[in-house]
This record gives structure tokens, sequence and C-alpha cells, in this order.
């Protein structure tokens, strides 16, 4: 199916259930009217009960304030300083003759509401007169802004808005959506081009970036507004065309099932980004495809449960093997097709059927790996409801570059032949890391779209990140 082209406005803003109505202004952070009204010391002081002036209580253990205390981070690099710890401090130093392992437990002493409800002042259970020199960073004393420590709560209500909030299903392009588009000059004269370039990439997982100069290299001038390009086994850039001595397959004009680049790096590329300089129109194929991960895995997990628990725990092996190169090549990782945070969600999935070597796992999980294999690739390559709903097909132009989450996007192509023997299919590569991609993200996010400093507070970008 070809798609659509045109601008995605932000499906984010309209997502959220309406039972986290409440929970959206306890998260935050730029309302500026936050203020304590009253505090509960429980747990015989290992933990505080906050009331907010919204009606939101939250609870903080004495311990996660104690490592929390603002004194503590240096002011003009944001770095925390070590300090010891609570035990050490209430016992006066580590009792390495304890048998018993009973450490006295971190209480608060007080807790009070100052500047009319700004801030919140906690008191710990000593002296600071009593502390030695090296002892003078543990200050008896923590004073919390209202607005910050509200912002870091923690409490169960919180935390499951804000995995919802994280939960990339409810942005996932479906066949028949458009494409989301930004023009060259739009990313090129302003950092606000750049965030809503960096925002599609985040919420969709791709973005067509359209009205480039079919000039080779202009892709990594490109790239470079959102941060530097990585060097890979491929060198910077990396030119996709038929080659009589190919190295990789996708020099080829065979096709490519949907995978991900580089699954062999321990940190396999974040964005990826194809520029296309030239494609005949007498070629004959030759589409771009892209099955966002996310969905794959969950549809995944509700058909196939046993399986998918395979995936979870049972490692592949990447491998790239390759000598007869400029650059010989001898990597090899092992890690489970599908990674899962603390709480069972899906935060990275790791597929890429042409770079896989032989299995090295246990003989009786053998079998097992191979049936939830079977099942994942059907899903990919024969499923018909599947593939009629996900999987996302449409063919470049010159002048139009793709780019993409990697680590969340799965890329391959049709297979393509010239009808009159002398087009040519030109792409030209090239990665971004993805940290480098999410730092400059994040801060364009703050600046431009209202976001949030100190806290993550965006779409799951499958870098296994347990957010």
């Amino acid at each position: 199916m070809m798609m659509k082209r045109g601008i995605l406005f932000s499906q984010a803003n309209n997502f959220f259930p309406r039972k986290f109505a409440n929970i959206v202004k306890f998260s935050t952070t730029n309302n500026t009217n936050t203020k304590a009204v009253a505090t509960n010391i429980i747990q015989g002081g290992e933990q505080i009960n906050i009331t907010w002036s919204d009606g939101v209580c939250s609870d903080y253990h004495a311990r996660w304030l104690f490592e929390n205390c603002p004194s503590i981070y240096e002011k003009q690099s944001g770095q925390k300083i070590s300090r010891d710890s609570p035990s050490f401090i209430l016992k006066g130093g580590y009792d390495t003759d304890d048998k018993t392992n009973n450490k006295q437990k971190l209480t608060i002493e007080k807790a009070n509401i100052l500047d009319d409800g700004d801030k919140i002042e906690i008191k710990w259970p000593w002296d600071h007169t009593d502390l030695t020199i090296e002892e003078k960073s543990c200050n008896n004393k923590s004073i919390f802004e209202s607005l910050n420590l509200k912002k870091y709560s923690y409490s169960n209500d919180v935390l499951e808005y804000q995995n919802k909030h994280f939960d990339p299903l409810d942005c996932a392009l479906k066949s028949t959506d458009s494409v989301p588009t930004i023009s060259y000059d739009e990313v090129m004269e302003s950092d606000e081009g750049v965030f809503y370039w960096t925002n599609h990439l985040n919420k969709c997982g791709l973005c067509l970036v359209t009205g480039m100069p079919t000039i080779p290299g202009t892709i990594q001038t490109v790239a470079s507004r959102i941060c530097p390009v990585i060097e890979t086994l491929y060198g910077t850039t990396f030119d996709v065309r038929v080659e009589k001595k190919a190295i990789n397959i996708a020099y080829t004009s065979e096709a490519l099932e949907p995978h991900m680049d580089l699954a062999y790096y321990e940190s396999p590329p974040g964005i990826q980004m194809l520029h296309c300089l030239d494609f005949a129109s007498s070629i004959v194929g030759g589409e771009s495809t892209f099955i966002d991960t996310f969905v794959l895995a969950n549809v995944f997990k509700t058909r196939y449960p046993d399986a998918f628990e395979a995936f979870c725990s049972i490692p592949a092996t990447f491998q790239k093997s390759h000598v007869e190169r400029e650059h010989p090549a001898q990597m090899f990782y092992q890690r489970p097709h599908i990674s899962t945070n603390h709480n069972g969600d899906v935060n990275a999935v790791f597929w890429s059927p042409p770079f896989e070597g032989p299995l090295k796992i246990k003989s009786e999980d053998v079998d097992k790996y191979y049936d939830a294999y079977d099942k994942f690739k059907y899903l990919i390559l024969h499923d018909e409801e599947f593939q009629k709903r996900w999987k996302i097909q449409f063919r470049l132009k010159p002048g139009e570059m793709i780019s993409f989450n990697q680590r969340r996007m799965l890329h391959g192509r049709n297979g393509w032949a010239d009808s009159e023997n002398g087009g040519g299919r030109h792409l030209q590569g090239t990665y971004l890391n993805i940290d480098d991609y999410l730092n400059r993200y994040r801060y364009l996010k703050y600046k431009y779209d209202n976001g949030t400093l100190g806290l993550e507070n965006i779409v799951r970008a499958g870098n296994s990140s347990f957010s």
C-alpha cells in the first residue's frame, strides 16, 4: 500500500484516559502554584505523607529524602556530591563485626512547612554540632522546594500515569496514516524546526524530510542539526546502491526483510537516515518498508504469551563475521530478542535475521526458541491482518530523506528491477547515537513545548531504558 504523505499532528495530547485527569496536574512541573499544605510523619518516622494545595497526597521515604537533599548537588555542574550513609552517621561508623546485619534505620525527626508552603524542611535525628569536619556535609536539615519535590513523586498513581505517558503504542503509525513530514528549509533554518523533526521521530518513530538537494554529503550536514553523526563499520556515511562485490545484501537489488541494523553492537545506532539521491522512474519495486516493534511485540505477547516469555529470556546470537572487506569484522553479541523493564513493559526489540549466528544456549531452550522465532517471523512477513494494519510502505523520491529511530522501527525494502537496464536507485545513509539524539530532543522539547527539566518525560525510544 502506498503511504499518503503530509504533516502528522501530535496524537499524544489526547491519549490519556479520563482516569488520569487529576494526575496530569500532579506531574506538571510548570504549575508554579504547587504548595505544601500539610505533612504527616508515618511508619515510625521512616516515611512522610505530604498533602499538596491541589488536594493530591504523596509519600516519601526518609532515605529517599536524605539521598536527594538539594544541598548535596553541586550548583554549577548539578552533580551529586558523595557522602556517608545515614547508618554510618547514626552509629558513628560501620560495625564490621556486626553479624546480625541490623541497621539503625533513618527516621524523620520533624517536618516544617516554610514560606507559605513553597518549601518543606526535614529535620534529621542528629545534632549538626556533633559532626566531625568530614561529616559536615550531612546537615541535620534538608530543605526542599515544594515544586521540585512534587515533580519527583513516586506514588503509584503518578508512576501509572507516567508509564502511560511513555507508552509508544498510543502514537504508533498505522499503514493508513500519513508519514510525518518536514521540509529541509525548516530543519536548516531554526532549532524550532529541529524540534518538530525530533518530536515526530520520538512520537511516531519516523519522519520524512523533503526538498533536500540531491548532492552527496548533504545528509551529514542535515543530520548534524540534531547531533554529530557516528562512525561505524560502514563509515560515517554509506551508499545503498548495487555494487559488484557487495559487502552487505543491502548493496544489491534483493528484497530486505524488516530488520535492525548493527544488532551485533552493544549499543546499536539510534537514528538512521536514508537520503534518496537517485530513483529512476524505470525501476519497478524498491519501496521502503517499516514496522513498529512496540506494536509488533504487543501483538506477539497477546497472541503467544509463552513464546513472548521465551523471546525475553533466551539469548539470540548477533554477529558480523566478515574479514574480506576493507575493515575486517569480528563482532558478536548475545541478547534476547525482546527486553522488558521492571514492570514487564517492552523497552527494546532486537531483530536482524541477516546478522544472526549459531545459537549458544541450553539444550532444553533450543526448541522453545525456534518455536517463538517462527511465530515472531510469521507476524512480520506473512500475517495478512497484521500487514494490512501495521506495515508502512512507500517509495522515496529524489530529494527526500527518510529518518527513523531504528531502535524502534524495523526497516526493509521490496526487491527491485530496472525495466530499461540503465536506471539507478541510490540512497545515502548515516546514523546518530541514540543518547545524543534523545539529549537534543529533550532540551528542544523543554525550550519549545513546555517540557520538563531533570525528569524523563518522553515516549520510550526502544533503547532499553527502564522508564
